[in-house]
């Protein structure tokens, strides 16, 4: 059976992934040319950088940002952690 090749991979989450993980994902955009659009969070409460998110920012091809904005209106640069 023929295997049917994928148009686009799309991945959630991924500040949560390894150094390895990434670097997986890399080969399958190199090797089988298959274009992969990761979302995550850059940066922890802290300021942070999370292991994917730096590892995703060091080997992508291309960065788009997607804005967020406070609730005082203007760009949200850090995220709140919070415990209940």
């Amino acid at each position: 059976n023929e295997v049917e090749k994928r148009h686009c991979i799309l991945v959630d989450e991924c500040q949560f992934w390894s150094k390895e993980q990434v670097y997986q994902l890399t080969e399958v955009v190199d090797k089988l040319q298959i274009p992969v659009l990761c979302y995550g969070l850059r940066t922890d409460f802290l300021g942070e950088l999370f292991e994917g998110s730096k590892y995703l920012l060091s080997w992508a091809d291309k960065l788009v940002e997607l804005k967020t904005i406070c609730h005082c209106g203007r760009k949200a640069n850090m995220v709140i952690r919070t415990d209940e």
